[in-house]
């Protein structure tokens, strides 16, 4: 099972990458005003969210054609 921040991120990568394109949607998240410190950094999550960028950003221009 995948910790439930990983869906809350892939959520927010969306919403950046994807903008008006697409309408988000996580289910049960809450999200805080500030990152936990004591979490997951940033850096330590750099490939993943290169990874996501690279396939929603192919996904986006196929749903363009």
């Amino acid at each position: 099972m995948l910790p439930v921040w990983i869906g809350q991120m892939a959520a927010g990568w969306l919403r950046q990458l994807a903008g008006d394109t697409v309408e988000v949607r996580s289910a049960g998240s809450a999200p805080a005003e500030t990152v936990n410190p004591a979490g997951k950094s940033v850096e330590s999550v750099r490939p993943i969210r290169d990874e996501i960028r690279t396939r929603v950003e192919k996904l986006l221009a196929e749903l363009r054609r």
